[in-house]
């Protein structure tokens, strides 16, 4: 099972090259098609033990989002009061 999913994020990246047409209007069924992006997080997390590969961004990405819902939450109250 664990060589199988290995096989299957590998060839992740053209998975997803096949399916992206089907992204740009997810209408009806075709919204079923956006399950296949935690799936094959889940199936990477079983085959390597993560589910995103680790990056020399990941501190700059984390403090950069804790920004954006740090000005978000201190708008939102400033309307309010």
């Amino acid at each position: 099972m664990r060589r199988t999913a290995t096989i299957i994020i590998k060839w992740e990246w053209l998975i997803l090259l096949l399916i992206l047409p089907l992204f740009l209007f997810p209408t009806g069924w075709r919204s079923l098609i956006l399950l296949i992006i935690p799936l094959l997080w889940i199936l990477r997390k079983f085959a390597f033990g993560y589910f995103f590969p680790h990056t020399p961004y990941d501190v700059t990405l984390l403090l950069l989002v804790m920004g954006a819902l740090s000005l978000a939450s201190r708008s939102t109250v400033r309307r309010r009061g």
